[in-house]
């Protein structure tokens, strides 16, 4: 951001995209009574990692002109483990009025998607009694 000074400099973050804009404009007179206009116009985004501290994002513009940025990453957080009981389905006819929970698939395709594994025999069955 050579030429800039922070001032004339803008950023923004929206979710995870980083928004930096800035205008510079300088009106200098020569000797020999010329004017000189320099206008700068700086636009740029970035989108910013998943794992990014998006609180903790600082800017600093360097005496050199260098706009540098600090993203620290969010500390990892341990997949939450979880223990679901086991139940045992009610003998003889008990409870079969009620809808079959869904039961994940252990056989087939091995993708552990959760299925009605109640089969159309067993769903007439229920009707007969």
């Amino acid at each position: 951001m050579s030429g800039f000074l922070a001032d004339e400099l803008t950023v923004k973050m929206d979710g995870r995209k980083l928004t930096v804009s800035g205008k510079h404009k300088k009106k200098t007179r020569s000797e020999d009574d010329l004017v000189f206009h320099d206008h700068r116009e700086v636009l740029r985004e970035v989108l910013l990692p998943e794992d990014a501290d998006l609180d903790a994002v600082t800017c600093t513009l360097t005496h050199d002109g260098k706009l540098c940025f600090q993203v620290p990453r969010k500390a990892p957080t341990a997949p939450k483990v979880t223990n679901i009981p086991v139940t045992r389905a009610p003998q003889g006819g008990e409870g079969q009025e009620k809808a079959a929970p869904d039961e994940v698939d252990q056989g087939g395709s091995g993708d552990g998607e959760a299925r009605n594994t109640r089969d159309k025999d067993d769903q007439e069955g229920s009707e007969d009694e």
